[in-house]
């Protein structure tokens, strides 16, 4: 199986590293991959105080909202039938 790890550069826009990632998804799918791993914390800037506003209700199955980072990672190995990883910040009880 072919592995890619894909690196991105990570702004303040979750719309924007999430169409970002999943396109680099789609690239490493189009030349191979069948597991690809994006970086610690994809979604939204690194840092503690930057975590609240980029967390996110796990798992994404048991979500209605489809614009989260396991979300997206999960329609992307549903549709190219590969393994997909990545972090995000989870929200807490």
């Amino acid at each position: 199986m072919k592995v890619a790890a894909v690196q991105i550069a990570v702004k303040e826009s979750l719309e924007d590293n999430l169409s970002r990632a999943g396109a680099l998804i789609d690239s490493a799918v189009q030349q191979g991959a069948g597991f690809v791993a994006l970086p610690e914390c994809f979604t939204g800037k690194y840092g503690v105080q930057f975590f609240a506003s980029y967390r996110e209700r796990l798992p994404a199955a048991a979500s209605t909202d489809t614009k989260t980072g396991a979300a997206m990672m999960a329609a992307k190995a549903l549709e190219h039938a590969i393994f997909v990883t990545g972090g995000v910040i989870e929200e807490g009880e």
